[in-house]
């Protein structure tokens, strides 16, 4: 005989165990151990996928967890679109998520991320870390000026003011002066 699904007992028993989708999201994180994105950021239509095996998941124990640097490379917003492109990646991802980005959980999507590309994760940190690291000797290395009209001049030497910031003798090279005559 060919497999019928679950019978009407059994229907019964799963609508006298989950009456709520709290019900629902507790068992498969809980006692099945499913890897969900937060509770809020869960909808009731991704675990139903999940369960329908439309969608794909992972157990917790299968998931490489990594903690994301919070640079603004590396946003959601930023990587949303090409993440989505790898092979599988939107298995895992709720549906919802691809119309409504602010339900998106950074944590879910970095965590799917590493699991199923660590290579391209690694590589996605290396140049963002590049980028930034560029950014920053570019800033070193450009002197920082402060336009001054000439009518300032003489109300800020007025007072006497040392920086809480510099030494006085090093002042002069971090921040030069133009006055505007």
């Amino acid at each position: 005989m060919a497999n019928q699904g679950p019978s009407n007992e059994q229907i019964q028993q799963l609508a006298a165990r989950f009456k709520s989708k709290h019900d629902l999201y507790r068992y498969l994180d809980l006692a099945l151990h499913v890897f969900l994105p937060r509770e809020r950021q869960c909808s009731l239509q991704h675990m139903q996928d999940l369960l329908a095996n439309k969608k794909r998941f992972y157990r917790k124990g299968a998931v490489r967890t990594m903690r994301m640097p919070l640079w603004p490379e590396m946003s959601l917003e930023n990587q949303w679109q090409q993440a989505i492109q790898l092979p599988d990646f939107a298995d895992y991802m709720p549906a919802s998520w691809m119309a409504q980005p602010k339900q998106r959980q950074r944590s879910f999507f970095f965590s799917i991320l590493q699991t199923l590309a660590p290579e391209y994760s690694e590589e996605l940190i290396a140049d963002c870390r590049q980028q930034r690291l560029e950014a920053l000797e570019a800033r070193i290395h450009r002197p920082q000026a402060l336009v001054i009209a000439a009518n300032w001049v003489g109300p800020l030497l007025a007072q006497p003011y040392v920086s809480s910031k510099f030494k006085i003798l090093d002042f002069g090279r971090y921040l030069t002066f133009h006055i505007l005559l």
